[in-house]
């Protein structure tokens, strides 16, 4: 069994090759038509499948910003004379 011919999600053999539709140099990638997950392999293998190009992109979190405070210096009634 492969993820070329099975689903990884359900184990269905209804599994659609997207090759006509997507073409790329790196990976293969396929389509469940019995769960309707979608993944794809590097080209030439058969395991294991991801899902990492069809994800989201997370962009690196921005730093947060510091809240600037304003600092109170009380000086005491003899310092200002």
């Amino acid at each position: 069994m492969t993820a070329r011919t099975h689903c990884p999600e359900c184990n269905s053999h209804a599994v659609i090759d997207l090759a006509e539709v997507i073409d790329d140099r790196e990976v293969d990638f396929f389509w469940c038509g019995a769960c309707r997950s979608m993944w794809h392999l590097a080209k030439g293998t058969d395991w294991p499948p991801s899902t990492a190009l069809l994800e989201p992109r997370r962009l690196p979190a921005q730093r947060a910003r510091p809240i600037r405070t304003q600092r109170v210096i009380r000086r005491s009634a003899s310092a200002h004379r």
